[in-house]
């Protein structure tokens, strides 16, 4: 489908309907296909590749998914700051104690680190898609195309930086990638987990924890709220399993794009073909790091609380039968 907007990317997937899908493409795309036919088939085959994947629906235009994450920080900053600076202004006696409450914020707040890692490993994935058809230098080329700007990317969150792709694509024919491409899930997770400890550390220090009774409780509360044993189950069965989920899913997609008879039919099929051809890369080593690191996550998960939380003098002071007993 051809978009008469002047503005906006050479080429993206866009979803038209559950399972049927298409590939707009911008006037100034169809003028890059006359000028340099190379690049201008690197982008196709990008935005092939999310076909294969089934990822109209994640990362297509018009995606509430890809709203959500761009509009993170402004919804943040105006339900999260703005109250604390207005108590700061108004100079409200109970501003100085909102400050371990906002830091618990903060660290909550640095969830939105999966869903963004999440999107940025679906370009990467379809970047090196692209480059198993066409070639890495076609899609190096195609990039300097959308990232000629000072390096920096059409889609904020939503799209890696240009270097990080640029880096991808020059090593797209080793194992390096698809290695930290299958990495990255559990790897942001264990991240996320390392930010809440820090967060809740500084908070309970704010809040007049000792050092030792802080940093056991921080340790605690990642262990509860962030390893848990549904998500790292479900992270190690899919790391076992994925070689026989994989074919099974671009099958999938492809058979809801050769049923739909567009114009995107036949760049569906060769997203889902040729991703198959292409297989992940992984080699032994990789495929066990990649099934280990959930496992190790996992056995922690499975380890019994300490307590911190229910000793903490902060997070659990002492109520009237501790007073009356004293």
């Amino acid at each position: 489908m051809v978009s008469l907007w002047g503005k906006g990317p050479p080429a993206r997937v866009y979803a038209a309907g559950w399972r049927k899908r298409r590939i707009a493409v911008s006037l100034g795309f169809l003028a890059l296909w006359r000028r340099d036919p190379a690049r201008a088939r690197a982008l196709l085959l990008h935005e092939a590749g999310h076909l294969g994947s089934g990822e109209h629906l994640i990362a297509g235009l018009g995606s509430p998914f890809t709203r959500a994450v761009q509009a993170w920080p402004a919804v943040f900053l105006a339900f999260g700051a703005a109250p604390l600076v207005w108590l700061a202004w108004r100079h409200e006696p109970t501003a100085s104690l909102m400050w371990p409450q906002v830091v618990v914020v903060l660290s909550r707040a640095s969830v939105i680190m999966v869903p963004v890692a999440a999107l940025w490993c679906a370009e990467l994935a379809a970047d090196r898609h692209a480059a198993a058809v066409c070639g890495r230098r076609a899609v190096e080329h195609a990039l300097d195309e959308i990232g000629a700007g000072g390096g920096r990317t059409r889609g904020g969150l939503t799209h890696p930086p240009h270097r990080l792709r640029r880096w991808c694509a020059e090593r797209a024919d080793g194992s390096l990638v698809p290695a930290l491409l299958a990495l990255a899930g559990p790897v942001i997770l264990l991240v996320h987990a390392a930010v809440v400890v820090c967060f809740t550390t500084v908070a309970l220090l704010l809040a007049g924890d000792p050092w030792s009774s802080a940093a056991a409780s921080s340790l605690d509360l990642a262990h509860r709220d962030v390893l848990t044993v549904p998500l790292w189950s479900a992270l190690v069965g899919l790391a076992v399993l994925w070689p026989l989920l994989a074919p099974r899913w671009s099958r999938l997609w492809a058979a809801a794009t050769a049923g739909s008879g567009d114009a995107g039919g036949g760049a569906g099929r060769a997203g889902s073909g040729d991703a198959g051809r292409a297989g992940d890369g992984l080699g032994p080593r990789a495929r066990a790091a990649v099934i280990m690191l959930p496992a190790v996550a996992l056995a922690v998960a499975l380890l019994p609380s300490t307590g911190a939380v229910e000793r903490d003098p902060v997070l659990r002071p002492a109520g009237p039968e501790a007073g009356a007993e004293r």
